[in-house]
């Protein structure tokens, strides 16, 4: 028996559509994917299926490598920002932001869970 992992992932329709452009061919988040085999899109909205796709191996990066990251995220720095706060302090008030990020390979579409399972077999 094999256990197969298929993350969930509420994502906003303008980025999803940089994904079926190719325009965005990582994923980058502030939780770890666990190990996740594929990709499962919903929509932030109304939690609507978007797509599935396999997902390659996982990175963490610390913020030093947010260049990197943004560019890969394939968002402008201002959504990444928005997305990925930092840690600042303002008027001796610290904001605890996002330390670490995790990046991985966005894959193959695949057209639903079986075509996964299909490929494993």
């Amino acid at each position: 028996m094999k256990a197969t992992t298929i993350i969930t992932a509420k994502i906003r329709p303008d980025i999803y559509q940089l994904i079926k452009q190719g325009n965005k061919q990582y994923e980058v988040r502030d939780e770890s994917f666990q190990g996740a085999e594929a990709i499962r899109y919903i929509r932030a909205d109304d939690s609507k299926l978007l797509g599935i796709y396999r997902l390659g191996p996982e990175d963490a990066l610390d913020r030093t490598h947010d260049n990197l990251l943004q560019a890969l995220a394939g968002v402008s720095l201002e959504m990444f920002d928005g997305l990925f706060p930092r840690t600042e302090t303002k008027f001796c008030i610290t904001c605890n932001g996002v330390k670490t990020l995790y990046v991985a390979h966005i894959g193959k579409h695949l057209e639903s869970v079986e075509d996964l399972f299909r490929e494993e077999s």
